[in-house]
């Protein structure tokens, strides 16, 4: 304990070195109060065209076992072709959702209800979305 150096009777004084000119700093004062950069306003996605399209975008699947969902009864789920600003939405920055999270925007069901169908009505839902898929979906799915 003999080698210890003595106590500090004052606090130490440090001079702050002042940034470089053109040093995103620069400009602040010593001590000013320091502000998070403003994020980038997100972008609005464009409008999409309602569109009316002559057949073939829906397909009902009837449930062998309907059940009722917030007093709802569900007996048939129709499952329809996404647009491509869905596809859009669904994948932003290339990443895939879970594939009922797609299934929910085809069916307006959501993912929940549809993972709680009976087995064999589930797999029948499903199989008709995954016909529907676009290409870019069902190739991610099927890999």
């Amino acid at each position: 304990m003999e080698n210890l150096p003595p106590p500090i009777d004052t606090a130490p004084a440090f001079t702050p070195v002042a940034p470089p000119p053109g040093s995103p700093d620069a400009t602040r004062r010593v001590g000013a109060p320091v502000t998070a950069p403003e994020a980038p306003a997100p972008q609005a996605r464009p409008a999409a065209a309602a569109l009316e399209f002559e057949s073939g975008r829906t397909r009902e699947v009837p449930l062998s076992f309907p059940a009722t969902w917030e007093g709802r009864r569900i007996g048939v789920v129709t499952v329809r072709r996404l647009i491509t600003a869905e596809v859009a939405a669904l994948v932003p920055d290339g990443k895939v959702p879970d594939v009922f999270e797609v299934y929910a925007v085809m069916t307006g069901l959501p993912a929940p209800v549809l993972r709680g169908l009976d087995g064999d009505d589930g797999q029948a839902v499903a199989e008709a979305a995954f016909d529907f898929l676009p290409r870019l979906l069902r190739a991610a799915y099927s890999g």
